[in-house]
């Protein structure tokens, strides 16, 4: 069990290294929203369509990742050629999904990729706001 756990968090590090591949990618937004686990399919659909859209790789990480207090782990990391980065998990609550956008520059542009993205979830989970924090 512990061996498992920890392969698992060194894989996490090394995917959320492989979002941040730069020192100079800093979160310039972070936003959280509940989905229900009958909505994850949904969700997915919803990350998988933009990243086609806008050029990002999926990696679908959750899969890989043990079981918190018996539940299954929602991690799906969009990577982009530039650095750009957008990682989506419900790592610290069953139902609270956390999204973090990470760009190597904050400007104008970057402001309308997400939008987007943001715009979609919106559409589904209207509840969608700043991260909070615990």
């Amino acid at each position: 069990m512990q061996n498992s756990f920890c392969g698992a968090a060194i894989f996490m590090i090394a995917a959320m290294a492989a979002t941040v591949a730069s020192a100079d990618v800093k979160p310039v937004l972070r936003v959280e929203f509940q989905v229900q686990e009958s909505g994850l399919n949904d969700l997915m659909e919803i990350l998988t369509r933009y990243a086609n859209k806008e050029g990002f790789t999926v990696a679908d990480i959750g899969p890989h990742m043990p079981t918190k207090r018996n539940r299954p782990v929602f991690y799906v990391n969009l990577i982009r050629h530039d650095s750009t980065g957008i990682t989506v998990t419900n790592i610290l609550r069953q139902n609270q999904m956390l999204l973090a956008f990470y760009v190597p520059r904050q400007d104008v542009e970057s402001q309308h990729l997400i939008d987007p993205l943001i715009s979609a979830l919106r559409e589904k989970w209207p509840d969608i706001h700043a991260y909070t924090g615990l």
